[in-house]
């Protein structure tokens, strides 16, 4: 089994999500992390139609959990560096 997660949705909505609807426990969507620390395989995914496709961004956004408005959300939820290479090149 392979978890496809779309940080880049994190992104864009994540300030969103926290702040407007869903409070604190929305800060552990898109958590690629919790798939790596369970052994499930993951990749991290774009949605061309939603999202522009910048798959370093995506890695980037998957090691920071940085929202568009430069928010720190979800801390414990990112992914380490050199994790967050291998969904994008080695998972693919």
């Amino acid at each position: 089994m392979t978890a496809s997660v779309f940080v880049e949705h994190f992104y864009y909505w994540g300030d969103v999500l926290v702040d407007e609807l869903f409070g604190e426990p929305s800060t552990r969507y898109a958590h690629a992390q919790a798939a790596f620390a369970a052994g499930i395989r993951a990749t991290l995914r774009n949605d061309e139609t939603v999202t522009p496709l910048q798959p370093f961004r995506t890695v980037s956004v998957a090691m920071s959990r940085l929202g568009n408005a430069a928010d720190q959300l979800g801390w414990a939820t990112r992914v380490a560096p050199y994790l967050a290479g291998t969904p994008v090149c080695g998972h693919a």
